[in-house]
């Protein structure tokens, strides 16, 4: 674990709280495209050019048209200039020690946040979320726990949101992304992959105990599939924004809370099978590392996400004891914390 700078902390937080801004301050400056001008038997008309080079009409030039248009350059002049503070800020923070997530991931992440994904309830879990929380602390995690190229997103049933076709952004990405076909007895694939890369995309969302649920749902509202994983309604429960920092570039999406996160992966390592030793070794390091930065510097939290772990039940609590009594023998300040949640 490496403590990023403090002025570049500070730089972090001051663009995440920016962009957070501009996510809730949309005008007629962030719409793609320009007004031109068309003069059609001696008359001239609006119409709205998109990037693809589609026209709309939109009216005959007047004075309400006019002050429209005013309004639209004076707003996209405050959309450029956001623009370049955020690619002068991403490069600093690169430079700070922030690390820049690679191109084609990036590109993956700011599609799902223009589609609006993760305005929608959408949720980034596993070790691209592990490495995003870090950010989020200030600290860099050892690459040995961050490295992934599977990009697992959670989305809640029991949130009301936009329709939003998601297998449409996917394929806007241009990347070679097809679904994988189903395993048995599914309907539907939840996995994208490209074919010959260990890329992919994995759509999650939590299994409802209380129901007869199938282990693969559709999703109507987003139009895809996707697997239904029990006690991930623990890591919705309390989730937090943080921004993607790309080379140039940032956008916003959702984690779960830290403390969240370190319990479920506890609960998750002990849910693994036998054959899955190196994925269990990953669950335990990545929730180490961040129950002992929590532990030292926020204990309160990490005993509020305790009290969350016992209201799920003995099931729950008894892998989590049994992870933190894998972690002890390596770690001595394992047993102290031990000491505090019982």
């Amino acid at each position: 674990m490496r403590h990023i700078p403090v002025e570049t902390q500070t730089l972090f937080a001051d663009l995440q709280r920016y962009i957070k801004e501009r996510s809730l301050e949309r005008t007629i400056g962030d719409l793609p495209g320009c007004f031109t001008i068309k003069k059609i038997k001696g008359v001239d008309y609006y119409y709205y050019q998109y990037k693809d080079s589609k026209q709309r009409y939109v009216g005959k030039k007047g004075t309400e048209l006019d002050a429209l248009v005013e309004q639209f350059r004076t707003e996209r002049d405050k959309v450029r200039e956001g623009k370049e503070y955020i690619s002068r800020a991403t490069m600093m923070l690169t430079s700070g020690g922030y690390q820049a997530l690679p191109l084609q991931e990036f590109k993956i992440f700011k599609a799902l946040s223009d589609s609006g994904f993760f305005h929608s309830g959408g949720t980034l879990v596993g070790s691209h979320a592990f490495k995003f929380i870090g950010n989020m602390l200030g600290v860099e995690w050892s690459s040995s726990f961050t490295r992934t190229q599977d990009i697992d997103l959670t989305v809640d049933l029991g949130v009301p949101s936009d329709e939003i076709n998601l297998p449409d952004v996917i394929e806007s990405l241009k990347m070679g992304f097809v679904p994988a076909l189903p395993f048995k007895n599914e309907q539907e694939s939840h996995v994208y992959f490209i074919k010959n890369s260990p890329m992919k995309i994995d759509f999650l969302t939590p299994l409802l105990r209380h129901k007869n649920q199938e282990e693969v749902v559709t999703i109507r509202r987003f139009n895809i599939a996707a697997e239904a994983i029990n006690y991930l309604d623990f890591l919705l429960d309390e989730t937090e924004s943080t921004i993607v920092v790309g080379r140039s570039d940032a956008v916003l999406i959702n984690v779960p809370s830290p403390a969240r996160y370190a319990f479920h992966k506890l609960l998750v390592a002990q849910k693994r099978p036998s054959r899955d030793a190196i994925k269990k070794r990953k669950d335990l390091s990545q929730a180490n590392e961040l129950l002992k930065f929590l532990y030292e510097n926020s204990e309160a939290e990490v005993m509020y996400g305790w009290d969350k772990v016992k209201e799920y039940g003995g099931s729950f609590q008894g892998c989590v004891l049994k992870s933190l009594d894998n972690l002890s023998t390596e770690h001595a300040w394992i047993q102290e914390l031990r000491g505090k949640l019982l």
